[in-house]
Protein backbone atom coordinates (compact mmCIF):
# COMPACT_ATOMS: atom_id res chain seq x y z
CA UNK A 1 0.00 0.00 0.00
CA UNK A 2 1.37 3.18 -0.74
CA UNK A 3 -0.01 6.54 0.56
CA UNK A 4 0.36 9.96 -0.86
CA UNK A 5 -0.95 13.45 -0.02
CA UNK A 6 -1.91 15.35 -3.35
CA UNK A 7 -2.41 19.12 -3.41
CA UNK A 8 -2.41 22.29 -5.63
CA UNK A 9 0.07 24.93 -6.36
CA UNK A 10 0.05 27.37 -9.12
CA UNK A 11 -2.32 25.39 -11.30
CA UNK A 12 -0.03 21.96 -11.09
CA UNK A 13 -0.78 19.14 -8.84
CA UNK A 14 1.88 18.45 -5.63
CA UNK A 15 2.53 14.62 -4.68
CA UNK A 16 4.46 14.03 -1.46
CA UNK A 17 5.48 10.51 -0.58
CA UNK A 18 8.02 11.24 2.56
CA UNK A 19 10.90 13.54 1.83
CA UNK A 20 10.34 13.71 -1.88
CA UNK A 21 7.64 15.56 -3.50
CA UNK A 22 7.07 16.41 -7.26
CA UNK A 23 5.27 18.76 -9.24
CA UNK A 24 3.09 17.44 -12.57
CA UNK A 25 1.17 19.17 -14.95
CA UNK A 26 -1.65 17.17 -15.63
CA UNK A 27 -3.22 16.63 -19.76
CA UNK A 28 -6.17 14.97 -20.54
CA UNK A 29 -5.71 11.71 -22.86
CA UNK A 30 -7.66 9.04 -23.97
CA UNK A 31 -10.64 9.75 -21.51
CA UNK A 32 -7.93 9.49 -18.64
CA UNK A 33 -5.19 11.90 -17.23
CA UNK A 34 -1.54 11.81 -18.11
CA UNK A 35 1.20 13.12 -15.21
CA UNK A 36 3.58 15.27 -17.10
CA UNK A 37 6.44 15.67 -14.28
CA UNK A 38 7.52 19.31 -13.81
CA UNK A 39 9.78 20.09 -10.77
CA UNK A 40 10.94 17.80 -7.98
CA UNK A 41 11.72 18.41 -4.34
CA UNK A 42 13.64 16.25 -1.95
CA UNK A 43 13.63 17.47 1.91
CA UNK A 44 12.18 20.85 0.41
CA UNK A 45 15.32 21.46 -1.99
CA UNK A 46 14.88 21.54 -5.27
CA UNK A 47 16.42 18.99 -8.11
CA UNK A 48 18.10 20.33 -11.13
CA UNK A 49 16.34 18.18 -14.19
CA UNK A 50 19.34 15.89 -14.20
CA UNK A 51 19.33 14.63 -10.57
CA UNK A 52 15.48 14.44 -10.61
CA UNK A 53 13.86 10.99 -10.54
CA UNK A 54 11.60 10.57 -13.76
CA UNK A 55 8.06 9.87 -12.93
CA UNK A 56 5.59 9.03 -14.97
CA UNK A 57 1.66 8.37 -14.46
CA UNK A 58 -1.30 7.62 -16.03
CA UNK A 59 -4.79 7.37 -14.42
CA UNK A 60 -8.49 6.57 -15.89
CA UNK A 61 -11.87 6.68 -13.69
CA UNK A 62 -13.26 3.32 -12.77
CA UNK A 63 -16.70 4.69 -11.22
CA UNK A 64 -16.38 6.79 -7.96
CA UNK A 65 -12.22 5.59 -8.21
CA UNK A 66 -9.48 5.80 -10.50
CA UNK A 67 -7.31 3.10 -12.13
CA UNK A 68 -3.66 4.13 -11.54
CA UNK A 69 -0.37 2.92 -13.48
CA UNK A 70 2.81 5.11 -12.33
CA UNK A 71 6.51 4.37 -11.95
CA UNK A 72 9.60 6.67 -11.19
CA UNK A 73 13.02 5.89 -12.48
CA UNK A 74 16.32 7.73 -11.69
CA UNK A 75 17.43 9.74 -14.11
CA UNK A 76 19.87 6.67 -14.91
CA UNK A 77 16.73 4.90 -15.28
CA UNK A 78 16.75 2.38 -12.81
CA UNK A 79 13.45 1.71 -11.26
CA UNK A 80 12.85 3.31 -7.62
CA UNK A 81 8.91 2.56 -7.59
CA UNK A 82 6.16 1.12 -9.81
CA UNK A 83 2.47 0.87 -8.68
CA UNK A 84 -0.81 0.13 -9.92
CA UNK A 85 -3.97 0.05 -8.90
CA UNK A 86 -7.36 1.93 -7.24
CA UNK A 87 -6.92 5.21 -5.74
CA UNK A 88 -9.61 6.07 -3.56
CA UNK A 89 -9.88 9.34 -2.18
CA UNK A 90 -10.34 10.40 1.72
Amino acid sequence: RLVTLQTESGGQLIEAAGPLRMAFELVAEDGGIRFLPRRTWLVGIPLPRWLSPVATARVAPRGERWQVDAQVRLPTGGLIIRYHGVMVPR
